[in-house]
Formats: C-alpha cells, structure tokens, sequence
C-alpha cells in the first residue's frame, strides 16, 4: 500500500525478477474504507524498514488487534514495547525469515495492548497540545 513510487518499482522489479509478480498485489492510494477491510482481513502486519518517523501503519494494525511484525526499531519499540511484537533485523534477512516463522508457529499470538491506542487518541493528543500552549503562554 501507498504512493506509487521510486520504491513501489523496486519492489515490482524484484517480483518479476523472482517470478513472484502473481503472489503480489500493489495497492495505491486506499480509502478508509478499502484499508479498514485489508486490515481486517490481515494475519498480522508485517513492517519491513530501515527507518521510520513514526510509524502510523503499525497504530493503524494495533486498532484492529493484529499482531505486529516488525523491524526492531527504536520508534517502534517506543510505540509498541519489546514484548507485544515480533522483531527482527531489517538488515538480516534470516531475522526476518526467523520472526515470521515464529509467529505462524506461535499458537498465542503477540497482540499489542489496546492502551497503547489511548496515547495517541485525538483527545489526548488535543489536550497536550493545548496544555503546552497554555504553558508557554502562561495562562
């Protein structure tokens, strides 16, 4: 899912390369709607990446209780804990090979803690904004 892109190309590149292309389908510009049901439908989310600002997908999955399988990052350490997803090494693709493995094997399956969807609510995040201001402001 997302922009179609420099990387979305790599990425087909790769599946025709591999003889994968009709194992995947590149889905773009989804609406609430179309994501709402792939995440419904999904195993869990699996979130390959090197890097990452935040991490809205991985929030997005934990709204629909599926497991997280993901690059051990800092951020989505900070988002998720270490023990509520399956981590592996982006640069490491036995890692990632690993981690899948264990969660289809895993008969109890990791599932992030719906508490973690209330640190980001929109109130939430409303009132911290506004405390700050209020702060700075001095009022």
């Amino acid at each position: 899912m997302g922009p179609h892109d420099y990387f979305t190309e790599r990425v087909k590149s790769f599946a025709q390369k591999h003889q994968l292309s009709d194992q995947v389908e590149f889905i773009h510009d989804a609406d609430d709607h179309e994501l709402a049901v792939l995440y419904e439908q999904a195993e869990a989310l699996i979130q390959p990446s090197f890097a990452e600002g935040f991490g809205l997908p991985i929030l997005e999955a934990t709204s629909f209780q599926k497991p997280i399988i993901a690059s051990e990052l800092p951020v989505f350490k900070e988002l998720l804990g270490n023990d509520t997803f399956y981590a592996f090494n982006p640069h490491d693709i036995s890692s990632m090979t690993s981690a899948i493995e264990t969660f289809i094997t895993d008969t109890k399956k990791k599932r992030v803690p719906k508490g973690i969807l209330d640190s980001f609510s929109f109130d939430t995040m409303a009132k911290r904004i506004w405390t700050l201001y209020k702060e700075e402001l001095g009022i």
